[in-house]
């Protein structure tokens, strides 16, 4: 064995076995019976190799289960579907002479060069039978003791190949005695919820079969032993970066070992390969944490920051928007836009962004969407009297768009009914008004990217929020053959990466926004393109919390758009506006109120918010993050950020109400240097203690009343 730091692949010959070890985690497979590629361990690093389990320990399994092979009794990496398996495979096929089954044997391994994210390895399987070739690969995320996992299928044969289920892996754990599943479930309105199951001897999945990642479920999830915390025990997490259909399907089998399957879900769904071709599955992220849930968010959120989102510089933050939405509604026109900049301008934001209503046709919510041209009536000139403006008080400008959906009040349906889904004898599908425009076709993708293009070329606009306000339904595809039509729901979320991308190699200066009716749409895949995602159209900020709370287990804050609006409709729930505010605040702040109406004082109020809001904004969007409390369990909820060089903390704490007699909350802090003295400001106390004091006794909240909220600074005193 080399250096395990500046190696951190290793392969041992004599085993066939290959070690890959992050900062405080190991993953280790190797070559076991029958050439089947083997998962042998999966937890904390080790000291020694030696140490860890080798390949075809399943021989040693008890006896009694005789129609169980070896196939089944192997934690496989990528078990396909053949022989005598009955798990979930992660590959199933139909060769053209109607064979549907595979024999993936070891062929070879080889190392990938090291890049920003770390060492990666390619390990290549083959059907004993057909000249179809799986390539499995792996990269190391060291610092953040993760594991990327992909496939790329390989057709080296001389007949197509019809691809009935790709997945991008499969992982066991064998560590627990039981399982309990942690996951993010809701719907529209109540995304990102925090779910806790206990896993027995079934089958648990959760998925999307929309079209869009969903807002009732997303792909995330933590596996404990039932008694994790947020801050301590073991807890293995994993995630997909796509925002299409996806599945994780989690089962205990006959052994005790908990096989996770997850990637792209076949549900309606196949892809063609020809001789020649391939296809490459999304990435599966997976982690180990010994910290807890907490642990494991917090490698995730750092891994997202230097890895993932489009610009990861830590020097970057996000601005402070304000969108004109919950004000005006569709109801917008210049000189209206024009006072709401100058407001917002005086308020202290950064990014004024005009909602939907800019367009042409924009009677309600839906008419004219897909013509996205100027409405000449509400804007005589164009929208550049109105940019011209924004930029004259210090801002930059954004803009509102749906490119997936068009209506049929709107001269692109007119001129083009055969762009969108739908079946020859049925009636075509709307929802919310809208269809959803084929991106699977090269003519649709050409036309969206020529129309924003221009828009983003003719107007000087710095940020664009993306919205998809339907799932996509009965993904019919006329014109192509069959077995292309069963590519369309993988087809679509490939076209819209494809237009993201290249308005961002067009327009690299302009920050994008994913939405979908809020959090539909929230995942690593969209993420890799998009700076920041709005999670949830649900804008109280009571319910804001739970719905951040399950955010940040997955994605980090400084990708979580928070808006400060007026009371929102379905809860008319009212507050002081120091608690909106300081909700906004746990992530990328906003404000959508109708602040034309705004007195004097909540003017100030909201200028005192914004100025301290960008002095600790570094500390929240680049810091770690700390669920000191949560919302689901406690009345007084609190969530902690620190900077990395532990120079600087922040403290939030909300409480829902008050009973006479409720004592004082302590809240312990964490992450801050033991033996440094630090200076802690908020409320009417300010005291000095050291890192461990503030660990080990906390500091005392004591807020009274319903609906309020704290803001605790901590400054490490030199």
């Amino acid at each position: 064995m080399g250096d395990r730091t500046t190696m951190p692949i290793q392969y041992v010959e004599e085993d066939e076995q290959w070690i890959l070890e992050t900062k405080r985690s190991a993953y280790v497979f190797g070559v076991g019976p029958n050439g089947i590629l083997q998962q042998c361990y999966w937890g904390p690093r080790l000291p020694h190799e030696s140490d860890y389990p080798k390949p075809g320990r399943t021989e040693s399994r008890p006896e009694g289960y005789p129609f169980d092979d070896i196939e089944e009794r192997t934690p496989e990496e990528y078990p396909p579907w053949g022989g005598v398996r009955y798990k979930e495979p992660a590959i199933k096929v139909r060769y053209s002479d109607g064979t549907q089954t595979l024999s993936l044997r070891f062929e070879g391994a080889e190392r990938r060069e090291p890049n920003e994210k770390g060492a990666g390895l390619v390990v290549m399987l083959r059907d004993s039978n057909y000249d179809l070739r799986v390539a499995v690969e792996y990269r190391l995320i060291y610092e953040n003791d993760l594991l990327e996992r992909s496939a790329t299928i390989v057709n080296e044969g001389n007949a197509p190949v019809s691809l009935e289920r790709t997945l991008s892996g499969q992982l066991s754990i064998t560590r627990f005695e039981r399982y309990r599943l942690t996951h993010l479930a809701g719907h529209w309105g109540r995304e990102t919820n925090v779910e806790r199951t206990p896993l027995g001897r079934a089958k648990t999945t959760i998925e999307s079969r929309r079209g869009v990642t969903s807002h009732q479920h997303n792909p995330w999830f933590a596996i404990d032993a039932g008694t994790a915390t947020e801050h301590e025990g073991e807890v293995y997490f994993g995630a997909l970066a796509y925002s299409g259909n996806w599945t994780f399907v989690f089962e205990e089998n006959s052994y005790g070992d908990l096989q996770i399957s997850g990637g792209i879900h076949d549900f309606d769904s196949a892809w063609h390969l020809e001789p020649g071709e391939s296809f490459e599955t999304p990435t599966l992220i997976a982690g180990y944490s010994a910290e807890g849930f907490g642990g494991g968010s917090r490698n995730l959120h750092d891994y997202q920051r230097r890895h993932v989102l489009p610009d990861t510089s830590p020097a970057v933050t996000r601005p402070i928007v304000y969108n004109s939405w919950y004000a005006t509604g569709l109801d917008v026109h210049e000189d209206q836009q024009m006072r709401l900049a100058d407001r917002a301008a005086e308020i202290g934001c950064e990014l004024f962004v005009v909602d939907a209503g800019w367009f042409k046709n924009a009677t309600d919510f839906a008419t004219g969407v897909g013509d996205w041209e100027v409405d000449k009536e509400k804007f005589s000139n164009g929208l550049s009297p109105l940019i011209d403006h924004v930029k004259s008080l210090g801002m930059e400008f954004g803009l509102w768009l749906e490119p997936e959906n068009v209506n049929e009040d709107s001269d692109l349906y007119r001129n083009h009914p055969d762009w969108v889904y739908g079946f020859s004898n049925r009636d075509q599908q709307q929802n919310d008004s809208r269809y959803v425009l084929n991106l699977a076709k090269e003519e649709v993708r050409g036309f969206l990217h020529e129309t924003f293009d221009r828009l983003l070329t003719e107007y000087d606009i710095d940020f664009v929020k993306w919205d998809m306000n339907r799932p996509l339904s009965d993904p019919g595809w006329p014109e192509a053959d069959p077995e292309t039509e069963r590519e369309v729901w993988i087809r679509h979320t490939r076209g819209v990466y494809e237009v993201f991308d290249r308005l961002r190699e067009n327009h690299p200066e302009v920050i994008l926004e994913s939405c979908s009716a809020g959090g539909g749409r929230v995942d690593l895949g969209i993420l890799s393109r998009a700076h920041q995602t709005f999670p949830s159209d649900d804008v109280d900020p009571y319910d804001r919390l739970f719905v951040q709370e399950g955010y940040s287990h997955a994605y980090a804050p400084k990708t979580m758009v928070n808006w400060v609006t007026d009371p929102w409709e379905p809860t008319e729930r009212e507050t002081n506006l120091d608690y909106p505010f300081h909700v906004g605040m746990t992530g990328v702040l906003g404000i959508g109120a109708d602040i034309s109406e705004w007195t004097a004082e909540q003017v100030a109020t909201a200028k005192n918010h914004v100025s301290q809001y960008k002095e600790i904004r570094p500390i929240v969007q680049n810091g770690d993050q700390y669920r000191l409390r949560s919302p689901r369990e406690h009345e007084l909820s609190a969530v902690q950020y620190i900077s990395p060089d532990r120079s600087r903390a922040v403290v939030f704490a909300f409480r829902h109400s008050w009973r006479y007699g409720d004592m004082s909350s302590t809240l312990r802090l964490r992450g801050l240097d033991e033996d440094a003295r630090y200076r802690v400001e908020g409320g009417e106390r300010t005291h000095v203690r050291s890192g461990k004091a503030l660990r080990e006794r906390g500091i005392e909240i004591d807020l009274r009343g319903d609906f309020g909220s704290h803001l605790v600074q901590v400054t490490k005193e030199e």
